[in-house]
């Protein structure tokens, strides 16, 4: 999706102006479901969750009250528009395959698959059952209208020329009605959009009185071109169009979303969760279509003011020195925080605070200097009642700069809302209870609350008349397609599991199952404080009783008992251990607390210094006797995995030599903006269970130099054990967003074919993309689409809303028990392994139960989580560090 502004207000020059109008606890080795890989978004509040749905009935009878069909491509059919041709051209990365036109359009948004320009699913090659889907998306123009001209784009110079937009704004919306009607589309630049040709020729002038000197200008239109329905310029005009409409009809834009601060739901503390919209509009298989999800903005009923004077009333500074401390409590405490206006309801980033500014500071205007307190006042009939409050500093950022804003923004605390929530509420099993409640809404409440949003388009006669001067048609519901339902993964300890394949899950497997390849612990250490002493021993006769079921055999432990809770000595003794006993397996170490620093050091030594793997338990959670041989078998399998062994295995759709690869990169830094960590793995074994993990460092902007590097390395290790190169490879690449599938098509899959052609490798290779933060959402009918259900695991979608000119999936992986299931979305940027769809959809599938952190099916291939897993390591714990060479053939860093 295209990215959406955030709004910004303006500063004056310094002293600056106010706005005018217009830290993570310490990770322990997870013995839980896997976090996703993205959302390290910074300050944002509460994560995207559905809004409640207004007491709507169940849609009627198939097709269901609110739910359409596509206008002529929903339909799986085997051929026709919505294939994909079976055989592909041999490797090109340009784009254009075997023809010698490349696609009409071809953009970052709406990027070409590789060697896939004019291409067919074969959905023979899909084994599984059809499924009936809904899906969260209006069809928005009509079908038989779109090879036609959707809009006019014209060209407009002004004669003297006039340099003030909004003067230009002014010009040209005089003679509206001549040029089509007050719908046009002009802010003031240079291109002016329509929905119809003006006049008959290419060429239209008029002139205009300039009001403070009333000169003549000229203004003449030039005809550029038109425009269709699957243009970039057309689906920016949709997307002004519906962020006109989402205000009409009562939202409130709020960053890159809208909500409704009216409807807000009260929880405790004084938070409060606004419910609204996330929308996007695209060109898709099934036409242009509306694309909207439920969302919730978790709001702060209390200022930044009040947060500062509890801090005040705490720490109660008597004297300069205390009073120095507490401003830098202060500052710690909101540096970094994303706070909302409440006159305007705009965002802004705390970058600093300056106690030497307050409410009755001044700034020029062109009237003379004004306080801040009655600027305020008089401009939005605000009353700041505390006139010694510190004043918050929000920096431009590099748009604001390049448009002339690059003055700080001054804010007053006590026109301020923090955002998002706080460590101390996250822990609150409570509240997160209380909350979640309110947005895990299911599916039939999560539809209908959309369909609460068309209808309220239909019936305000503003958007009603802007949609039809545009042509747009918003569909009397959501879209229905069909898709397929996968055939279960097939699961194999030393057995093959019986498992509920409705839910994905076979944790209750691990009772009566022994491991594929079980690991023998013969030299391993524990670590604790004397006060954990009886933890300690606790965990360990449980680690022999768990680990014998798996047929794993725990031999003796050597115990060290640490004398202090300070970090050196714990440092001191992982070396001593490490020196003393030749051929150590594995250390595990008893936290009293989940101090960062501390668990990042025992990683550092461990992973970097002295190459042993190393196991993480928090004291506290081997207290809770009626979970403790929960928690000891989990954390076998865990030691299990990173010392070699292979829990289980799947029966997996490719031919034997294949090799599968995870990539992904870990951003470090102030907005990502520092050296980055790849994360690479790859598989060494005929059944893909064993891998080879390594991180590389990269300092530039350019990934695809290290890409190469760690590809070449992954071949010639496999080389080493086998003689010979794989047959085909899988790469399959996390953490990459919409609008970079063109970068990486371009410059990574070009990498990896360089890559091939310098070590002489005849090696096919299927380049994917994998995308976990998305829009799409589908729903199952159920009972004669009286009621709407989360799909089963295994549920693919591959028409209707996947893109025209590219090979692309979605796929749900899991089942949810609450809520509304998220899918993912693979891209497949270029292949040539010859893989029938149906196997490439069921390789994805299958390769999300195998996961060895996790009993059951996560959202992504195991690879991509791995590689998620060891670059966030090496970017937060490691600090950059390079783990040994010595741990790369395991997955050390689970």
């Amino acid at each position: 999706m295209a990215g959406r502004a955030r709004g910004r207000g303006r500063g004056a020059p310094k002293p600056a102006a106010p706005a005018e109008q217009p830290a993570p606890a310490a990770p322990t080795e997870s013995v839980s479901a896997p976090r996703p890989a993205a959302g390290r978004a910074r300050g944002r509040g509460a994560p995207a969750a559905p809004a409640p749905a207004p007491q709507v009935s169940a849609p009627a009878a198939a097709p269901p009250a609110g739910i359409s069909r596509p206008r002529g491509g929903g339909e799986v059919r085997s051929n026709g528009v919505n294939g994909l041709e079976r055989r592909v051209a041999a490797m090109r990365v340009d784009g254009a395959g075997d023809r010698e036109e490349r696609p009409r359009f071809i953009n970052d948004e709406n990027v070409s698959s590789g060697n896939f320009d004019d291409f067919k699913i074969n959905v023979d090659s899909i084994k599984g059952d059809r499924i009936q889907l809904i899906t969260n998306a209006v069809a928005l123009y009509p079908k038989e209208m779109l090879n036609e001209p959707a809009g006019f784009l014209y060209h407009v110079d002004f004669t003297p020329p006039v340099d003030n937009r909004r003067a230009r704004t002014a010009m040209v919306r005089s003679k509206k009605e001549l040029l089509g009607g007050p719908e046009i589309l002009f802010d003031g630049g240079s291109a002016l959009f329509t929905s119809k040709k003006i006049g008959a020729g290419e060429m239209i002038e008029f002139d205009v009185i300039r009001e403070y000197d009333k000169s003549t200008i000229r203004v003449s239109l030039s005809l550029k071109n038109p425009i269709f329905v699957g243009h970039g310029e057309f689906n920016r005009i949709s997307g002004i169009l519906m962020k006109r409409a989402l205000d009409k009809v009562g939202l409130t834009q709020l960053g890159r979303h809208h909500f409704y601060p009216e409807k807000k739901r009260p929880l405790k503390d004084g938070y409060e969760l606004w419910p609204g919209f996330i929308t996007g509009v695209n060109n898709y298989d099934a036409g242009l279509l509306l694309v909207m999800d439920t969302t919730f903005k978790l709001a702060h009923q209390r200022t930044v003011l009040m947060e500062m004077n509890d801090i005040y009333q705490r720490m109660r500074p008597r004297n300069p020195e205390e009073n120095d401390r507490f401003q830098r409590e202060i500052t710690t405490q909101f540096v970094g925080k994303i706070i909302v206006t409440k006159y305007n309801m705009k965002r802004y980033r705390i970058d600093d605070i300056t106690f030497d500014e307050n409410p009755l500071s001044t700034f020029e205007r062109k009237t003379g200097p004004v306080t801040y307190k009655a600027y305020y006042k008089e401009h939005y009939d605000e009353n700041v009642t505390d006139d010694r409050q510190p004043l918050l500093i929000s920096l431009p950022k590099p748009r604001d700069q390049r448009r002339g804003m690059d003055q700080p923004i001054l804010l007053i605390p006590e026109l301020c809302y923090i955002t998002g929530i706080s460590d101390e509420l996250r822990n609150d099993n409570r509240f997160m209870l209380e909350m979640g409640k309110i947005t895990r809404t299911g599916p039939l409440e999560k539809a209908n609350t959309m369909i609460e949003l068309v209808n309220g388009f239909k019936s305000k006669q503003e958007v009603k008349d802007s949609f039809d001067f545009w042509n747009m048609r918003l569909d009397r519901g959501l879209v229905q397609m069909t898709g397929i339902k996968l055939h279960p993964a097939e699961v194999h300890f030393q057995q093959r599991a019986d498992y509920n394949t409705a839910t994905a899950d076979f944790q209750g497997c691990l009772r009566n199952a022994k491991f594929r390849v079980p690991i023998n612990v013969q030299k391993y250490c524990i670590l604790f404080t004397g006060q954990n002493s009886q933890n300690a021993q606790k965990l360990v006769e449980g680690l022999g009783r768990a680990g014998r079921g798996f047929g794993m055999n725990f031999g003796e432990c050597k115990p060290i008992a640490l004398q202090s809770n300070r970090i050196e000595d714990l440092i001191a003794q992982l070396r001593n251990v490490h020196s003393e006993t030749q051929g150590l397996q594995l250390a595990i170490v008893v936290l009293p607390d989940n101090r960062a620093d501390r668990y990042n050091a025992i990683k550092r030594q461990c992973y970097v210094e002295t190459p042993v793997p190393s196991q993480c338990v928090l004291n506290r959670t081997l207290n809770n006797e009626k979970g403790f041989m929960s928690v000891v078998s989990k954390l076998a399998l865990q030691i299990n995995v990173k010392m070699g062994g292979e829990p289980w295995m799947c029966k997996l759709p490719v031919d034997p030599g294949a090799m599968i690869i995870g990539m992904d990169v870990h951003h470090v830094g102030k907005g990502g903006k520092g050296p980055s960590q790849l994360g690479f793995v790859s598989s060494l074994n005929v059944e893909l269970t064993r891998f080879y993990s390594r991180v590389y460092n990269n300092e530039s902007n350019e990934i695809s130099g290290t890409i190469k590097v760690a590809f070449v390395a992954a071949l010639q290790r496999f080389h080493s054990i086998h003689k010979k190169y794989p047959r085909d490879i899988f790469i399959f690449r996390d953490g990459v967003g919409e609008g970079q599938l063109g970068v990486v098509q371009r410059e990574e899959v070009a990498v990896i074919d360089q890559a091939l052609r310098d070590l002489e490798c005849t090696s096919r290779i299927c380049f994917v993309v994998v995308s976990k933060r998305i829009m799409q959402r589908f729903f199952g009918m159920q009972r004669g689409g009286q009621d709407l259900a989360n799909p089963p695991p295994g549920t693919v979608a591959f028409d209707t809303v996947t893109k025209k000119d590219r090979y692309d999936f979605f796929l749900v992986p899991q089942s949810s028990r609450q809520g509304t299931v998220t899918p993912t979305h693979y891209n497949i940027l270029f292949d040539n392994t010859l893989l029938e769809h149906g196997r490439l959809m069921a390789l994805a599938f299958n390769l999300c139960h195998m996961y060895y952190n996790w009993t059951g099916a996560i959202r992504v291939p195991n690879v991509c989580q791995y590689a998620h897993k060891l670059a966030f390591l090496a970017g937060t714990s490691l600090g950059g560090g390079q783990p040994n060479d010595q741990l790369a053939n395991t997955l050390y860093f689970l």
